[in-house]
């Protein structure tokens, strides 16, 4: 299962509504639906900009998600919202997909 580490670059003035309204999505069922999950929002060290890590079944519902969150953060009033996400599974989980197409190669 693929994972997202999403930094949300928000302005200042809307970081204390930025956080609630993450938190609130991050239970949403729009998110459920997609099976995509929030699995912790920090908060970074340069407030007001938050880093979120996100899990979902595939990279096209990941990126399903990531827009949903952004279009919920718009409708709430967040308008300029920057994000830079990098993509990637877990050693384990890599590790079992190269063992399986290996054993495909024999």
């Amino acid at each position: 299962m693929p994972y997202a580490v999403t930094y949300l670059r928000i302005g200042s003035s809307s970081s204390e509504l930025a956080s609630e309204s993450l938190e609130k999505f991050s239970e949403s069922a729009e998110l459920k639906n997609l099976h995509v999950e929030i699995e912790k929002i920090l908060l970074s060290f340069g407030y007001p900009d938050f880093i979120i890590i996100i899990k979902g079944p595939n990279l096209e519902l990941l990126k399903n998600g990531l827009l949903l969150i952004r279009d919920y953060l718009n409708k709430r009033g967040i308008k300029e919202v920057e994000t830079s996400t990098i993509v990637g599974l877990t050693i384990e989980e890599m590790r079992i997909k190269t063992q399986a197409a290996e054993r495909q190669e024999q």
